[in-house]
């Protein structure tokens, strides 16, 4: 299942992309953020970067595994999370 979360791409605070993320979050997910500092084009993304970082430490420190769209393709759905 893909999950686009958050509409970060109109630079909200990271505490509330998270609070998107977390509140969608499902084992086996594929999270979709937008990444890069395209600021010459008007989307300063600093933020989901940060988020970004900070639910990667929680959600690894609670057992989730993060890999690659690539890894995920290859893995069951259940050993994936």
């Amino acid at each position: 299942m893909w999950n686009v979360t958050g509409h970060d791409w109109s630079a909200p605070p990271a505490s509330e992309i998270q609070r998107k993320v977390v509140r969608q979050m499902r084992g086996g997910d594929v999270i979709l953020l937008h990444d890069g500092g395209h600021r010459a084009m008007g989307a300063d993304r600093t933020q989901t970067v940060i988020a970004t970082d900070n639910l990667i430490r929680r959600h690894k420190d609670q057992g989730y595994e993060f890999v690659t769209v690539g890894a995920g393709v290859n893995h069951p759905p259940s050993a994936v999370s």
